[in-house]
């Protein structure tokens, strides 16, 4: 999620991930939800390796917990270093309207 919306595109927002956990409280009708940072989340495939590592799992389910963080990972890298060489549709340079240009 970025805090700016949907079009928020901060450079330094994509570089760090935000986690967000569903939240219950009562108020008087008492059914509400909502999101709340959640600073202790994590991507599905670190959790079933950390999850592996402390529970004491097989061997085998440890590596294959390992094999699916490092593509995850890599995906990512992937993902960013596309993101990152793509050009920007419209700079802020380009959206500026000289006088002259009238």
């Amino acid at each position: 999620t970025n805090k700016h919306g949907a079009w928020g595109n901060s450079k330094s927002n994509q570089l760090q991930t935000e986690y967000w956990r569903l939240d219950y409280w009562e108020d008087d009708a008492r059914r509400r939800k909502r999101f709340i940072h959640n600073s202790f989340g994590s991507s599905h495939p670190e959790a079933s390796l950390k999850a592996a590592i402390e529970h004491g799992a097989p061997e085998d389910a440890i590596l294959q917990a390992r094999e699916e963080f490092h593509a995850h990972l890599a995906a990512a890298r992937k993902h960013q270093q596309i993101q990152q060489t793509q050009p920007n549709d419209f700079m802020d340079d380009d959206l500026v309207v000289e006088d002259r240009d009238l």
